[in-house]
């Protein structure tokens, strides 16, 4: 994720499927020791924002770019997964279908 309070909305609704973490921004987080610890799991699910000028999908890349098992998962219906949340959509279901 990219902020903190989207790692704890996924960590609240499907915490028991998947740790969440954030970067804190778009560009942060991109240290040899983190892309290390998450090339250890099965399945990255990448999920930055939808923003409108694209700053999202661009982290997403980059992180797509060093992790193989990474796997881009868009937030559906608004900006981010807080947002999902707030507006009524099942984040749960959203993680699962990222997994599959």
């Amino acid at each position: 994720m990219e902020g903190e309070i989207d790692a704890l909305t996924v960590r609240q609704a499907a915490g028991d499927l998947a740790g969440a973490v954030a970067t804190g921004a778009t560009g942060g987080a991109r240290r040899a020791g983190w892309v290390a610890q998450l090339a250890l799991a099965p399945t990255v699910l990448v999920a930055f924002d939808a923003d409108p000028n694209g700053a999202g999908d661009q982290a997403a890349a980059w992180w797509l770019s060093v992790l193989a098992n990474g796997r881009r998962l868009r937030p559906v219906g608004a900006k981010d997964v807080n947002a999902m949340h707030t507006t009524g959509i099942d984040v749960r279901a959203w993680v699962m279908a990222g997994l599959r």
